[in-house]
């Protein structure tokens, strides 16, 4: 799986590592005023901000796992993937069954724009077959026109 950067997870975890940086800086800063008025108590001044920091770095973290989970049940996409719709096999089927009653060869079947309706060749020409009824049916050529 190839690594991604995810934005929200990447930020939460830098402002962590910022909360972890400058609480430390700043805890080493007034340590020993805060020792002085507070004895070992002062030492919160630099754990403090450590812990909260490493809180958020987590948060951050638990984003990218999750992420990742999402990322894993997502299917690949292939690129310039086009998908081109077929004839369906219980149409293909019956016309071909249709045309071998008749005794009459086939070329190939296509779709048209009506979903019931099928170019199919036969000897050089375009027939187009209906099968929205119990047999299918050769269409004539004003009933073509129509549709059109």
């Amino acid at each position: 799986m190839d690594q991604k950067l995810f934005k929200t997870g990447v930020i939460i975890k830098v402002v962590g590592v910022i909360v972890i940086v400058w609480g430390f800086m700043q805890g080493v800063a007034y340590l020993p005023e805060y020792v002085r008025d507070f004895g070992m108590m002062g030492l919160t001044t630099i754990f403090a901000p450590m812990v909260s920091g490493l809180l958020i770095y987590g948060f951050g973290e638990v984003i990218d796992l999750l992420q990742q989970l999402v990322d894993k049940g997502k299917p690949k996409e292939e690129e310039h993937s086009v998908v081109v719709p077929s004839v369906p096999f219980y149409a293909e089927s019956e016309i071909k069954d249709y045309y071998k009653e008749k005794k009459i060869e086939i070329g190939a079947i296509q779709l048209t724009n009506k979903s019931d309706i099928f170019s199919v060749e036969v000897d050089g020409k375009t027939e187009y077959v209906e099968l929205t009824g119990f047999k299918p049916k050769v269409l004539s050529e004003e009933e073509v026109e129509k549709l059109n």
